[in-house]
């Protein structure tokens, strides 16, 4: 097989892969095809083994590979963040098919006959652009059915792919419409690098999504998306959306879906993110508000684990009180509140002791601290020796599901005939079961409606 014609090109974009990298080159390797494809391997330089392992790959097949060593030098920022941009781009202009396959470096795929099922439905359908497939997800270990994308029909359009993203990468192969051309600046542009890409493909046709399930999309801390804190994923999604409204400045229809879809994701945005703020315990009758996201600041160490980091820093941070109320979400929600620092006058960074939290939740776990809020406005209480300069507050906040209280009924029961305030019970308690005794009680005395 000549590998400087091939039919269809596999872009494997790679980096800090050493555990992942061979599953998913196997899994390219043992397509079984009636056409010579090429992996075009991009290899971001890690330092965790995954360059020696794509060389001998390389080596090993170099009928079939064409290894790409990159330099961190070349990384291209979004955001202030370091990003695989660079090596995406460069590796797709590599390629030579008349087809390209995608592969992220942690993903691989199942099923041999992948690619030749793909290739064969575009080659006999010209009107189609993009083929994808179902995938299952790795997480913890554990495969399911992929619950991070919606159903679609099996036929659909750009117009459908605006409303979002539902294409894993793992799954698209696509008709190579560069033909050597320069690529789109919003693929440099834009942080959701492979959603900016199966927009410009579906320009040049439908998108068809084959029943079959080929490929795992592996979900784990190092990972690009899960690796992030919601609001940094929540900007990469903002600042794709503006990029797209650039790029269809010329189109009102699909320029007007996707500011649509802006104002209703910010709406989204606005309250979960920044729903958040503390309230401020003077020693006098005046009560003060700080929006805690107004000094957001995360750091490399910070982006490893919660969802969210609050902090407040020297600009937003009055020195003269010592008492605090903060308020998560005004909703019903689960808090889980894994570290507080703080510094007072020495410069020194201390912790707050969760212990002395006070809060009108119910506590479910102490390490990391677990709270559950079944009130409208949940509020947590901290109170130091000293006023502190700076505050930090480490968490991650979600809000309640429907379903608890769906299964609570017991609770309106309680606020409306005894008149409790801020109560919770453990489903399985005692005084739980004596409760749901007393309302069934009143269920068949019909006295409640």
């Amino acid at each position: 097989m000549n590998v400087s014609k091939p039919f269809v090109s596999v872009a494997v974009m790679t980096y800090q892969h050493a555990r992942y990298i061979r599953e998913c080159l196997d899994g390219i390797l043992m397509q079984k095809t009636d056409f010579p494809f090429e992996i075009c391997l991009g290899e971001d330089e890690s330092i965790d083994g995954t360059r020696e392992i794509c060389k001998e790959y390389a080596e090993k097949y170099s009928d079939k590979i064409r290894l790409f060593l990159r330099s961190r030098k070349d990384v291209i920022y979004m955001n202030g963040f370091a990003t695989g941009r660079f090596n995406f781009t460069e590796t797709l202009k590599a390629c030579k098919g008349k087809y390209i396959a995608l592969c992220e470096g942690d993903d691989y795929w199942t099923d041999p006959l992948k690619l030749q099922k793909q290739v064969d439905f575009l080659e006999k359908n010209s009107g189609y652009s993009i083929c994808f497939h179902n995938v299952k997800v790795l997480k913890d270990s554990e495969f399911n059915n992929d619950y991070l994308t919606w159903k679609v029909p099996e036929t659909t359009t750009l117009n459908c792919l605006i409303n979002g993203n539902y294409i894993h990468t793992v799954s698209c192969v696509f008709r190579n419409n560069f033909g050597g051309n320069p690529l789109p600046d919003i693929l440099y542009k834009s942080p959701l690098g492979d959603y900016a890409l199966h927009i410009i493909n579906a320009q040049y046709g439908k998108i068809k999504k084959l029943d079959d399930c080929m490929a795992v999309y592996r979900i784990h801390s190092c990972s690009i998306f899960s690796s992030k804190t919601v609001l940094e994923n929540s900007l990469s999604v903002l600042t794709t959306l503006d990029r797209l409204i650039e790029f269809f400045d010329k189109n009102e229809l699909y320029k007007n879906n996707l500011i649509n879809k802006k104002l209703n994701y910010l709406k989204n945005f606005s309250k979960v993110i920044f729903d958040s703020f503390l309230y401020i315990y003077p020693e006098k009758k005046n009560r003060k508000t700080v929006r805690i996201l107004n000094n957001l600041s995360i750091s490399e160490e910070e982006k490893k684990h919660p969802d969210f980091v609050f902090h407040l820093g020297n600009n937003g941070m009055p020195n003269l009180y010592k008492k605090f109320c903060w308020v998560p979400m005004k909703k019903p929600s689960i808090l889980v509140l894994h570290r507080i620092t703080y510094n007072i006058d020495d410069g020194k960074l201390k912790t707050y002791n969760l212990k002395e939290i006070f809060s009108n939740g119910s506590v479910q776990r102490k390490k990391p601290l677990l709270i559950y809020f079944y009130t409208p406005i949940p509020r947590v209480n901290l109170k130091f020796d000293k006023a502190p300069q700076t505050l930090k507050i480490e968490c991650e906040i979600n809000p309640m599901p429907d379903s608890f209280f769906e299964e609570s009924v017991y609770y309106n029961f309680m606020l409306k005939y005894f008149k409790l305030k801020d109560i919770f019970l453990p489903q399985k308690s005692f005084r739980m079961k004596i409760l749901n005794r007393i309302l069934e009680f009143f269920n068949r005395l019909k006295t409640i409606k």
